[in-house]
């Protein structure tokens, strides 16, 4: 299966940061240029405890990525504690609801570089199908409960796939380093 890494492309509809370091919006302290490492205390945004909007964030992935069937998606984090105990999830947003992964990232004193892949769309737990993608956005949320913080350095994706729909016309972004149909 081919496998491409999504570079972050805009602030999701999700802003629950409390702060950004090193950017002027969200998703340039998140950002780096290889999309797999991240760059320490030099560019982060401050994630709070959960309460309403605040605690919860997400980002915009996947537009372009129109045709493509997906196998798999691993969103990539590199979190590290701020204050108190914080325990962070990772998931997608989509049109007001949320899907979580069953796994907790507990940040320590140093940035821990997570992975966390989802084999089926995680809102109907079926096959990802064509298109799936397109109104989602990787997000993190402060567990309902911890009381801390955290600082968050790299969000970044990677997606594998089964080749693009030929049946559209359709080509996938050149950003990607996919070739067009």
């Amino acid at each position: 299966m081919p496998t491409i890494n999504l570079p972050v492309q805009a602030n999701g509809e999700l802003a629950g940061w409390s702060s950004i370091v090193g950017g002027t919006f969200g998703y340039d302290a998140i950002d780096e240029s290889n999309d797999s490492d991240d760059d320490g205390d030099t560019s982060y945004i401050v994630l709070p405890r959960q309460i309403g909007t605040a605690g919860i964030m997400s980002f915009r992935f996947f537009d372009g990525s129109e045709n493509l069937i997906p196998t798999s998606v691993t969103i990539r984090t590199s979190i590290k504690l701020n204050s108190g105990n914080p325990e962070v999830e990772v998931g997608f947003y989509r049109g007001g609801a949320t899907a979580f992964s069953m796994t907790t990232v507990i940040p320590g004193a140093q940035y821990d570089d997570e992975e966390t892949t989802f084999s089926t769309n995680p809102f109907n737990a079926s096959a990802w199908a064509a298109d799936d993608l397109l109104p989602m956005q990787p997000c993190l949320r402060m567990l309902s409960g911890a009381i801390g913080t955290a600082r968050v350095s790299l969000i970044s994706v990677e997606l594998s796939y089964r080749a693009a729909l030929l049946s559209r016309a359709h080509s996938v972004s050149e950003d990607y380093g996919v070739m067009t149909a």
